[in-house]
């Protein structure tokens, strides 16, 4: 995958990105993702956010979490849930960077 590699990934770690893709495969959580960008955020100001219902917000945070995506901090009788480093993000800017100039086109 590195052009600079002189070793092709081996089975593990190509699963592994393949988990992380599948973990990211779905616009509610990517709209998750980009809404705990800013600071961690509880699952009521996720939904207010996301427009969508709290099972629903529930789900796919669960999701994010258990994939290493997102960090769940509980604080009192909620929950906060911040990124768990950078690296979705960083995902998301080159894959919207290269297929910007062909979403362009399509509305």
């Amino acid at each position: 995958m590195n052009s600079s590699a002189k070793t092709p990934l081996r089975t593990d770690e190509l699963a592994g990105i393949a988990a992380l893709f599948r973990t990211l495969a779905d616009p509610l959580r990517l709209q998750i993702l980009q809404s705990v960008c800013s600071g961690p955020r509880c699952v009521s100001a996720l939904v207010a956010i996301v427009g969508t219902t709290q099972a629903n917000v529930s789900k796919h945070l669960k999701r994010l979490v258990e994939g290493g995506v997102l960090i769940a901090k509980p604080q009192g009788r909620q929950t906060f849930y911040a990124l768990a480093n950078g690296l979705p993000l960083r995902l998301c800017e080159l894959v919207h960077a290269e297929v910007r100039p062909a979403l362009r086109g399509v509305h």
